[in-house]
């Protein structure tokens, strides 16, 4: 299997060991399908129906690939920022796949090329081991939906105001979600979907439908216990063993403390008010979070 052969910096962290057949399939399907160089990278921003071009477009991957899928991977992560859980899966000696729109335009899920990309990366999944999504959540937060997106869970109003491009961006990619995350099931893996507590993302009925559909079950999780300077309560869904997955991500409770058992200093409140870097660093996993989430695999892909 050739190794991974995209951006230099990208391969000397660590970041992504995938083949690169796949991105080179993802592209030349979507060609295939008749979108043009512009519109493989172009964001399809409306909503769900949005998805039917994409889903064309996997349908004719599926069909026309030129090798067969290998199942090697053991953890993907969708929306993998900066990737920490991929660097520590890598010093494990696993194979993961990361995908986001952070390191290039065919990693955006809400383009053609970059579902595809997302797709040929859960059917790489090997049977019982993992996908992590971890979708942006500022247009889903509740105390910041309802002033600026417009977004509440009353009826089409879910789908907040339609005119700004972070909202009907983040209700593609949270379409997108939907779908990979009943890929995943169906592919025989397992998923963990993540986002602040109490997030509207779930409330979406595609969202739900998707959890439903692959037997998701609910969990609450504080990243403060696991090393963040923040509470942070996560709100999580999966379709792994509960006790499996309660045993290796679930801490609750207020005391805030590093990964070596010593206390972090006191914070005021449980979020970041006014400073946006803050904020953005509050939403960064803490290395301990990280290594749960490898963990994890390991476990599933052990038992």
């Amino acid at each position: 299997m050739a190794p991974w052969t995209g951006d230099p910096c990208y391969r000397q962290r660590c970041i992504n060991r995938v083949p690169s057949w796949i991105t080179r399939e993802a592209r030349s399907v979507a060609e295939q399908c008749g979108y043009t160089a512009d519109q493989v990278n172009t964001p399809c921003l409306v909503d769900m129906a949005n998805l039917l071009p994409m889903l064309d477009a996997v349908r004719h991957g599926w069909m026309s690939c030129s090798e067969p899928f290998p199942r090697v991977l053991d953890l993907v992560l969708v929306f993998a920022g900066d990737s920490q859980a991929a660097v520590k899966a890598n010093e494990k000696g696993m194979m993961c796949g990361t995908i986001d729109k952070l390191h290039g335009d065919d990693q955006d899920i809400t383009s053609i090329v970059g579902m595809l990309y997302a797709v040929f990366l859960i059917v790489s999944l090997k049977v019982d081991a993992l996908a992590w999504f971890s979708p942006e959540c500022s247009t889903w937060l509740t105390f910041l939906s309802r002033g600026t997106y417009k977004r509440c869970s009353c009826g089409n109003n879910i789908l907040g105001d339609l005119n700004l491009a972070k909202c009907t961006t983040a209700n593609s990619a949270s379409a997108a979600c939907a779908f990979l995350v009943m890929l995943t099931h169906f592919r025989h893996a397992f998923y963990g979907l993540e986002n602040p507590l109490n997030s509207l993302l779930f409330q979406a009925e595609w969202v739900s439908d998707a959890i439903r559909v692959s037997m998701g079950h609910r969990f609450v999780t504080s990243l403060g216990q696991f090393g963040a300077p923040t509470q942070k309560t996560l709100e999580l869904y999966s379709n792994v063993q509960q006790s499996i997955f309660s045993s290796l991500l679930c801490r609750k409770g207020t005391r805030k403390r590093k990964s070596d058992g010593t206390e972090l200093a006191p914070v005021k409140g449980n979020h970041v008010d006014g400073n946006k870097a803050a904020l953005s660093a509050s939403a960064a996993y803490p290395a301990e979070f990280c290594y749960a989430i490898v963990e994890l695999a390991s476990a599933l892909l052990d038992d």
